[in-house]
């Protein structure tokens, strides 16, 4: 990442009042600054910022005010992959199609123009094999992981990256389009470090389908729970919709390394489902409802040989 300094920020044309407002952002968070005596015109000596999430994170709070473009922002797709499922052991190497599953993930990321760059992180060399023999980008990770999150973690710790956009190796035809989906609210909102999907779930006889993640989120569009039972409970005839949660998300690199570090907590262990350990912890996550089409084929998950069967099916139906 190349390191901005003072004078290049007033070389720029930022007024002087934004340059200070600068100044006064990295004080304030730990960075090393100084500052001519002479304010006009000013001369400023270099920033030297304490690590790239101090960078990410004045860039994130910063673009609103001082019209930094985002394009100063690195993102990275990673995708967590392990060969040692216990519903199906090697799933990410398993053929589909003329490819692997692995290989189908990977190339539906590189369709995303949001992305600067996409990795698999494993802790497998078959996998690791596999992936460099199609030109893929691999970071080994320890085995000993007890999630997805924290595999990704200690992956976006080995590469200069702003955002991460976590993307589930088990689903081989998610829309490319849902990365910027998800991007986009930590662009708009630098309050923001983490964002989700949601999709509509239209069927109702999937409603009470355990397998189907739902959520409920306040007016802001911030989740309020995440459950395997159906929610919001229709108590009464009031029209709602229910919503099933998407697994792609989207972090900055902070949060993602400080969500790796909070400990279980007791929804997360009554439900099997990580996120609500965030909540309980008090993390905002931002869920937005996804404007891509054929959910039944892009959001279709394969985690048993039947599911890949089906997912050879659902490739022929389509002429793919």
């Amino acid at each position: 990442m190349s390191i901005p300094t003072l004078d290049q920020a007033y070389t720029k044309g930022y007024k002087d009042n934004q340059v200070r407002w600068i100044q006064e952002w990295l004080v304030l968070n730990g960075c090393e600054t100084s500052i001519d005596a002479r304010f006009g015109p000013a001369r400023y000596q270099s920033l030297h910022f304490l690590n790239s999430i101090c960078y990410s994170s004045f860039l994130l709070c910063s673009e609103n005010r001082l019209g930094i473009p985002m394009s100063a922002l690195h993102i990275s797709g990673i995708i967590p992959a392990r060969y040692s499922s216990s519903r199906y052991p090697g799933k990410p190497l398993a053929p589909l199609g003329d490819k692997t599953m692995i290989q189908h993930v990977y190339d539906r990321c590189l369709l995303s123009d949001t992305l600067d760059d996409v990795y698999v992180a494993t802790d497998d060399e078959r996998i690791q094999k596999a992936v460099e023999a199609f030109g893929g980008k691999v970071i080994m990770t320890r085995a000993d992981h007890p999630s997805g999150t924290d595999r990704l973690a200690e992956a976006t710790e080995k590469i200069d990256t702003d955002i991460i956009v976590n993307i589930q190796g088990d689903q081989p035809f998610f829309d490319p389009d849902m990365v910027l989906e998800g991007v986009q609210p930590l662009l708009d909102d630098p309050s923001l470090e983490l964002c989700t999907l949601m999709a509509a779930i239209g069927d109702k006889s999937d409603h009470l389908d355990t397998g189907f993640v739902k959520t409920v989120c306040n007016l802001q569009g911030d989740a309020l729970y995440f459950s395997r039972s159906l929610i919001p409970y229709p108590h009464t005839n009031t029209p709602h919709g229910v919503y099933e949660h998407l697994g792609l998300y989207v972090y900055t690199k902070a949060m993602l390394i400080k969500l790796a570090a909070l400990p279980p907590t007791i929804l997360e262990q009554v439900e099997s489902l990580e996120q609500l350990r965030w909540l309980e912890h008090g993390i905002r996550i931002r869920v937005v409802e996804t404007q891509c089409t054929d959910q039944a084929f892009s959001g279709f998950s394969i985690d048993t040989l039947e599911d890949l069967q089906r997912g050879e099916a659902m490739l022929k139906e389509r002429g793919l």
